[in-house]
């Protein structure tokens, strides 16, 4: 799939007619159930609502598709058009379990994890699986991810899961400069996991 401007702005279109028509058709439809009871016109109307509704969500997958794409791309260009054009909630809301940002930080590409923070992607998001971004550099061992995420003021000592932190996760896979950068920024070295 190839971003450009177009796509972009006609996904941003979708998006906002989608929801203002969703709304619209539902408070017609809740209007018509407390005055006229139940009717065959408001089965319709239901029905377009329920449309309206698959509509907007398949332009979130759509967004999700283009982050995707962009982060997955060589070069950082297709990632910058898109976070231009987007809104911070698109940056910091989960599709499908995780965040552009986590996204970036699983393909170890600092410069995207930067891009993204600089347009306020919030790092202490947790995915599907209770990790934050630092949680996932860490485990991984992606040290200049890491730093890029301590640098923006990522939470140390969240726990993910499995009570794990990011400091256990870099720890654990042996990634001793990790360990030695999250020590320095005063990481707690007496956390237990949910097993203690």
């Amino acid at each position: 799939m190839k971003i450009t401007q177009q796509t972009i702005d006609r996904n941003n279109l979708a998006i906002v007619s989608f929801s203002s028509l969703t709304l619209l058709l539902s408070v017609a439809l809740m209007v018509g159930l407390v005055f006229a009871g139940f009717t065959p016109a408001l089965l319709i109307l239901g029905l377009f609502a329920s449309i309206t509704l698959i509509l907007c969500i398949k332009s979130v997958e759509t967004r999700e598709q283009f982050f995707r794409t962009a982060i997955n791309s060589e070069g950082i260009d297709t990632l910058q058009v898109l976070i231009r054009h987007v809104s911070v909630l698109d940056l910091n809301t989960k599709i499908n379990g995780t965040t552009p940002l986590i996204l970036a930080v699983n393909k170890d590409r600092a410069d995207m994890v930067q891009a993204l923070l600089d347009q306020s992607a919030e790092p202490n998001i947790k995915d599907q699986h209770g990790n934050t971004a630092l949680m996932c550099a860490a485990h991984r061992g992606y040290i200049e991810v890491v730093k890029a995420l301590l640098d923006a003021n990522a939470a140390l000592n969240i726990k993910g899961e499995y009570g794990y932190t990011a400091l256990m996760w870099a720890a654990r896979n042996g990634h001793r400069d990790v360990v030695e950068a999250l020590l320095a920024q005063e990481a707690y070295t007496d956390a237990k996991t949910n097993n203690g």
